[in-house]
């Protein structure tokens, strides 16, 4: 069984690498078939807005992870 996947996205180039987001949380949902991709909040929390916007974009692509039948749920936060 599935379980959340705790990962750190990275930005920049080979010589200037910084965490975009701290980390995010994958969480299959079998019965749902999606997989949640939560981002944490950022540091500077003025970039959350468009974030946030571009987790609504990607989530309504409504993209299926390669390999599985799970589709893409972006969001941004805890809840």
């Amino acid at each position: 069984m599935y379980g959340p996947v705790r990962t750190v996205v990275w930005q920049g180039s080979a010589g200037d690498r910084r965490p975009y987001a701290d980390q995010v949380d994958l969480t299959p949902d079998l019965e749902a078939k999606t997989l949640t991709v939560r981002l944490h909040h950022l540091t500077p929390a003025a970039h959350d807005s468009a974030v946030r916007y571009l987790c609504d974009e990607l989530t309504a692509t409504e993209t299926i992870f390669p390999g599985t039948d799970l589709r893409l749920v972006y969001k941004l936060g805890s809840g």
